[in-house]
């Protein structure tokens, strides 16, 4: 049996508050004080597992835990901004400068967040003068209910769906054209095998073939000392040079007020049916898998600090540091292109245009691992490497 929750889209029609249960689920929907007006959160519980969805921002994850074990970050930002006034193209101070394309940064939130699919990589201006923005539209585009309840093994299985629209300045829908797609998305969270699952199926909705530039950001919950591995047979610094000895290893901040942010492109991947095994191994042993698509472009993530900093700044009150907490996250980004890589993709994997009312499926998921079976992942992990060249 599944149950529909009616939620918030373009500010209407949401109730300010629900609690309730369904097929033994403990549902809440609602909104954290610090979040614009018409957002809301979703908070569902089903045994000693708990999951909390973003329906405002494209129903992405916000966090995750199983018996008290946090599976991500703790976000930087403490609040979520409302769709219908976010506008990508406009302004954010970095060190003092505006810059266009970096809006995407108010709402750096999730645990999991699927971006594009228009543009997702470091805002700027193509050849022909067009504004890259930050990350892309369909983070932050609402949807307007999800239907949650039990299959047939158990799982608590949440579904939901968004459209987006041109032209992709804004992420309000554009009432004199067309939609140009839509993705379909289930979340899974399975208590007993202590793993969430994310399915994503984008569909072309236009009249002509269209490239699907998708990508995922995943932000796993560091521990100093931790070891993010991805199993690869070449890797570099995204931005080029050699890799540090520890390029694998993340460390908090020197200085908790100053972001530090690394990143590591990486090719020939192992794959097992179709995606890739990375790891977090914690100094305890323990880890977490994160099982991504393998995809043309792959990226280890590394950042840290940044507390109450004033590298990014709202223009419209640039006396006050808009992001309170440190950047503490490890993990991978993963997607179709390299919009700010300089086309530094594997040339062995292709992602090519979807035909009218063609879709792709996209399978992402998460979880927590004991000591031995983390240690029996690194172990296939090391092999890989053990192939590694620049």
């Amino acid at each position: 049996m599944k149950s529909v929750i009616t939620v918030a889209t373009w500010g209407k029609g949401a109730p300010q508050s629900l609690n309730t249960g369904i097929d033994e689920i403990d549902v809440k929907l609602y909104r954290e004080p610090a979040d614009d007006e018409s957002v809301r959160r979703l908070r569902i519980e089903s045994g000693d597992s708990t999951l909390v969805l973003m329906p405002s921002k494209g129903l992405n994850i916000l966090s995750c835990s199983f018996g008290g074990r946090d599976l991500f970050w703790e976000p930087p930002l403490d609040r979520i901004p409302a769709s219908e006034r976010l506008d990508l193209t406009a302004s954010i101070l970095i060190n003092g400068e505006p810059v266009e394309g970096a809006r995407w940064l108010e709402g750096f939130t999730g645990g999991v967040e699927m971006m594009g699919l228009d543009h997702w990589g470091i805002f700027g201006r193509s050849p022909e003068g067009e504004l890259l923005t930050l990350h892309g539209n369909i983070s932050y585009v609402p949807v307007s209910s999800v239907e949650i309840g039990k299959d047939a093994e158990g799982r608590v299985v949440c579904e939901g769906s968004l459209k987006i629209y041109g032209p992709v300045e804004t992420v309000r829908p554009q009432i004199d054209t067309p939609a140009r797609w839509e993705v379909v998305r289930r979340v899974i969270l399975n208590p007993t095998k202590r793993t969430l699952t994310l399915q994503d199926r984008i569909i072309n909705l236009s009249d002509s073939p269209a490239f699907p530039d998708w990508a995922y950001h995943v932000q796993l919950k560091p521990e100093a000392g931790c070891r993010f591995l991805i199993p690869s047979g070449a890797a570099a610094p995204r931005f080029g040079g050699d890799c540090e000895a520890d390029f694998e290893t993340w460390t908090p901040a020197a200085e908790e007020s100053v972001r530090e942010e690394r990143g590591y492109v990486h090719k020939k991947l192992l794959t097992e049916n179709g995606a890739v095994p990375t790891l977090l191994r914690y100094p305890d042993g323990t880890g977490i898998e994160a099982r991504i698509p393998h995809a043309p472009f792959t990226l280890g993530w590394f950042s840290c600090g940044g507390r109450q900093g004033t590298e990014f700044l709202l223009p419209e009150n640039p006396e006050t540091p808009f992001i309170p907490s440190s950047w503490n996250g490890v993990g991978p980004e993963v997607g179709a292109s390299a919009l700010d890589h300089d086309g530094n993709t594997d040339p062995e994997i292709g992602e090519r245009k979807l035909n009218p009312g063609e879709s792709r499926r996209l399978e992402l998921s998460v979880r927590l691992l004991e000591t031995d079976e983390a240690a029996a992942l690194e172990e296939t992990i090391v092999a890989r490497q053990a192939e590694r060249t620049r």
